[in-house]
């Protein structure tokens, strides 16, 4: 639920409200309990005979708007007052404000189901913003301490960008955070000075920045810790590995000792694969499974390899009479900006679609459950217009 207050909107805890009785009049209340009888007379009637449903949703997702931010809430059905507070990536300009994130993984879920709080904020704006950011962020911590109650501890997470926002709040906010988790970090005028216990986690072709900043702190009492996923990519670690990650910084805050650098990969599953292939290996076809300024598709990296598709090669992408060229990378920097990549998530080992620096849904009119069809530059392909 979404509630005014003087010039900004802040979210509310629905149906929590305590409404003072001073504002209700006598007649509401003969009403109110006029009605309360005749309800309770009908329901006995009708459900004597049936057992009490006991409430099996484990939390609810709360979305509003907080100042010129979107936000959301995760609240689980009983909190524990402890608190998760993500801070996401570089997002493109023309890209829609978005706070959501996805509640259906293992992260979110053991966390949730240990009583605690997850929220994000879409900040004020896309692009690259570090400061507007931290006041979004701190915006949301105040506001989610006023509706819901004094956080007994609050931890940030941050991916790329979103990395290094957590990284100057740790260094400049120690008394309002417990710790941080930097995934794929970026950097941003660092001073090398946690005052909070700081992991960051980072794939192996990107482990330097974190692994000089980590060297870099040594000499101080609070040292921070540096892991690494032994796969390509940016931000390419599993649901699992950032669970781990920030179960052990939690462990942490509470002494117990962390490993300053270890390899932190846990192996992913394969998906099987569900692409229809023609009868001579040219193309592939498997739907547009989600839209978050890239396609996520049905596509594995054993379908790119079975169609010839090897790693820095291009291929063809074509659906609804449009078709573009992709690079297979590793992630949105293995092409120039605005140009088209595809690379692999290993969180469930499907083929994403993107462009580096835009958002790849704009003037594309794919949908979710739409077919793509995919080959390499040499096959012969129907649809004309190739655009890269």
């Amino acid at each position: 639920m979404v509630a005014q207050k003087g010039s900004t909107m802040i979210v509310s805890r629905n149906c929590d409200e305590i409404i003072s009785l001073r504002y209700l009049t006598v007649s509401v209340l003969m009403l109110a309990c006029l009605v309360l009888a005749v309800g309770q007379f009908l329901g006995n009637v009708a459900h004597a005979a049936e057992p009490v449903q006991e409430d099996t949703v484990a939390h609810k997702v709360v979305e509003g708007k907080l100042g010129q931010s979107l936000v959301q809430v995760v609240v689980p059905k009983q909190w524990n007052h402890n608190l998760i507070l993500i801070a996401h990536g570089y997002r493109p300009a023309e890209q829609p404000l978005s706070a959501k994130f996805s509640t259906d993984n293992v992260f979110v879920k053991t966390f949730v189901d240990e009583g605690w709080m997850i929220a994000s904020t879409s900040y004020r704006r896309n692009g690259y913003l570090i400061d507007e950011a931290i006041e979004d962020i701190e915006f949301l911590r105040q506001d989610i301490t006023e509706h819901y109650g004094e956080p007994r501890r609050v931890f940030l997470v941050g991916s790329s960008m979103g990395g290094a926002i957590v990284i100057r709040m740790a260094e400049t906010l120690s008394g309002k955070y417990s710790g941080a988790l930097a995934i794929g970090t970026i950097f941003h005028k660092p001073t090398y000075k946690p005052e909070i216990p700081l992991l960051m986690i980072s794939n192996q072709n990107e482990i330097s920045g974190p692994r000089d900043y980590a060297k870099k702190s040594e000499g101080r009492t609070l040292k921070s810790a540096c892991w690494v996923v032994t796969r390509d990519g940016h931000c390419n670690v599993t649901s699992a590995e950032r669970l781990e990650a920030l179960q052990s910084l939690v462990r942490w805050t509470e002494g117990v000792p962390i490993q300053l650098s270890r390899d932190a990969t846990i192996a992913s599953v394969i998906p099987p694969s569900v692409a229809i292939f023609k009868d001579d290996n040219t193309s592939a076809h498997a739907k547009i499974t989600t839209l978050h300024g890239k396609f996520e598709t049905e596509f594995t990296a054993d379908d790119l390899k079975r169609l010839g598709i090897v790693l820095n090669a291009d291929f063809s992408v074509s659906c609804k009479g449009r078709q573009v060229v992709a690079k297979y990378g590793i992630t949105y920097s293995s092409v120039p900006k605005g140009e088209w990549v595809a690379f692999v998530y290993a969180d469930n080992g499907r083929v994403v679609l993107a462009r580096n620096f835009r958002d790849a849904t704009q003037d594309m009119d794919w949908c979710v459950g739409d077919e793509l069809t995919i080959a390499p530059v040499n096959a012969v392909i129907e649809n004309k217009g190739n655009t890269r």
